[in-house]
Protein backbone atom coordinates (compact mmCIF):
# COMPACT_ATOMS: atom_id res chain seq x y z
CA UNK A 1 0.00 0.00 0.00
CA UNK A 2 1.37 3.54 -1.11
CA UNK A 3 0.92 5.89 1.78
CA UNK A 4 -0.31 10.00 0.12
CA UNK A 5 2.41 12.44 1.69
CA UNK A 6 6.10 12.15 0.41
CA UNK A 7 7.18 11.89 4.16
CA UNK A 8 4.66 8.97 4.57
CA UNK A 9 6.37 7.12 1.07
CA UNK A 10 9.41 6.97 3.20
CA UNK A 11 7.91 4.10 5.38
CA UNK A 12 7.11 2.26 2.24
CA UNK A 13 10.71 1.45 1.30
CA UNK A 14 12.38 1.72 5.18
CA UNK A 15 11.08 0.18 8.35
CA UNK A 16 11.54 4.08 10.13
CA UNK A 17 10.20 3.84 13.73
CA UNK A 18 11.95 7.39 14.54
CA UNK A 19 13.59 10.41 12.98
CA UNK A 20 15.68 12.82 14.19
CA UNK A 21 16.28 16.14 13.19
CA UNK A 22 18.87 19.16 13.58
CA UNK A 23 19.10 22.36 12.16
CA UNK A 24 21.50 25.07 12.98
CA UNK A 25 18.41 27.07 13.91
CA UNK A 26 16.59 25.27 16.57
CA UNK A 27 13.31 27.56 15.48
CA UNK A 28 13.40 26.11 12.50
CA UNK A 29 12.62 22.57 13.93
CA UNK A 30 8.90 22.62 15.85
CA UNK A 31 7.39 23.39 12.05
CA UNK A 32 9.00 20.43 10.80
CA UNK A 33 8.33 18.49 13.41
CA UNK A 34 4.53 18.93 13.57
CA UNK A 35 4.09 18.15 9.63
CA UNK A 36 5.88 14.62 10.66
CA UNK A 37 4.14 14.10 12.95
CA UNK A 38 0.72 14.88 11.15
CA UNK A 39 2.27 12.76 8.44
CA UNK A 40 4.02 9.87 10.42
CA UNK A 41 1.65 9.22 13.08
CA UNK A 42 3.12 6.18 14.18
CA UNK A 43 6.86 7.32 13.92
CA UNK A 44 8.82 9.17 17.06
CA UNK A 45 10.10 11.95 16.06
CA UNK A 46 12.65 13.88 17.77
CA UNK A 47 15.56 16.75 17.70
CA UNK A 48 19.45 16.27 18.32
CA UNK A 49 21.48 19.24 20.07
CA UNK A 50 24.20 18.71 17.76
CA UNK A 51 25.01 17.15 14.73
CA UNK A 52 27.31 14.66 16.41
CA UNK A 53 24.39 13.96 18.49
CA UNK A 54 22.16 13.24 15.33
CA UNK A 55 25.12 11.06 14.20
CA UNK A 56 24.89 8.57 17.27
CA UNK A 57 21.30 8.57 17.17
CA UNK A 58 21.05 7.60 13.09
CA UNK A 59 21.49 5.03 10.84
CA UNK A 60 20.71 7.18 7.29
CA UNK A 61 21.88 10.58 7.55
CA UNK A 62 20.41 13.15 4.87
CA UNK A 63 21.68 16.70 4.38
CA UNK A 64 20.15 19.58 2.87
CA UNK A 65 22.53 22.48 3.12
CA UNK A 66 24.40 25.45 1.31
CA UNK A 67 26.99 24.32 3.90
CA UNK A 68 30.95 25.86 2.40
CA UNK A 69 32.73 23.59 5.45
CA UNK A 70 31.24 20.19 6.53
CA UNK A 71 28.43 20.00 9.24
CA UNK A 72 29.70 17.14 11.29
CA UNK A 73 32.76 16.23 13.44
CA UNK A 74 35.47 14.87 11.60
CA UNK A 75 35.51 11.78 13.01
CA UNK A 76 34.89 8.23 11.40
CA UNK A 77 33.77 6.37 14.54
CA UNK A 78 30.43 8.50 14.19
CA UNK A 79 30.00 7.38 10.63
CA UNK A 80 30.91 3.85 10.34
CA UNK A 81 27.84 1.71 9.67
CA UNK A 82 25.81 4.53 8.62
CA UNK A 83 23.73 5.53 4.88
CA UNK A 84 24.83 8.78 4.48
CA UNK A 85 23.38 11.14 1.48
CA UNK A 86 24.08 14.75 0.64
CA UNK A 87 21.49 16.16 -1.42
CA UNK A 88 22.77 19.92 -0.75
CA UNK A 89 26.12 19.97 -2.06
CA UNK A 90 25.32 21.19 -5.71
CA UNK A 91 28.65 23.65 -5.90
CA UNK A 92 31.72 23.18 -6.17
CA UNK A 93 32.61 24.82 -2.95
CA UNK A 94 29.93 23.38 -0.65
CA UNK A 95 31.06 20.69 1.26
CA UNK A 96 28.61 19.11 4.22
CA UNK A 97 30.24 15.79 4.83
CA UNK A 98 34.00 15.60 6.52
CA UNK A 99 37.23 14.06 5.05
CA UNK A 100 36.68 10.91 8.33
CA UNK A 101 33.82 9.93 5.96
CA UNK A 102 35.63 8.91 3.06
CA UNK A 103 38.15 6.33 4.76
CA UNK A 104 35.07 4.05 5.38
CA UNK A 105 33.39 4.10 2.02
CA UNK A 106 33.46 1.62 -1.04
CA UNK A 107 31.51 3.56 -3.26
CA UNK A 108 29.75 6.44 -4.10
CA UNK A 109 26.45 6.79 -5.59
CA UNK A 110 25.69 9.71 -7.80
CA UNK A 111 23.16 10.61 -9.75
CA UNK A 112 24.93 12.16 -13.05
CA UNK A 113 28.38 11.93 -13.74
CA UNK A 114 28.67 15.55 -13.73
CA UNK A 115 28.48 15.78 -9.72
CA UNK A 116 32.20 14.98 -9.76
CA UNK A 117 32.37 18.39 -12.07
CA UNK A 118 29.84 20.31 -10.05
CA UNK A 119 29.41 19.04 -6.21
CA UNK A 120 32.15 19.97 -3.70
CA UNK A 121 31.36 16.79 -1.91
CA UNK A 122 33.42 14.97 -4.27
CA UNK A 123 35.84 17.36 -5.49
CA UNK A 124 37.45 18.07 -2.89
CA UNK A 125 37.74 14.54 -1.46
CA UNK A 126 39.06 13.71 -5.42
CA UNK A 127 41.68 16.24 -4.84
CA UNK A 128 42.86 15.19 -1.68
CA UNK A 129 42.91 11.60 -2.94
CA UNK A 130 40.30 10.42 -0.63
CA UNK A 131 38.37 9.12 -2.95
CA UNK A 132 39.30 7.93 -6.22
CA UNK A 133 36.84 8.41 -9.57
CA UNK A 134 36.50 4.52 -10.02
CA UNK A 135 34.37 4.81 -6.70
Amino acid sequence: MTRGTAFAQWLDVRDIQRIVLYDIRPAAIPPLQARLRAALPEVEIESAGSTAELLRASDIVITATTARQPVFPDDPDLFAGKHCVAIGSFEPDVREYPDAIFALLERVWVDIDFATEESGELIVPLEKGLLREEQ
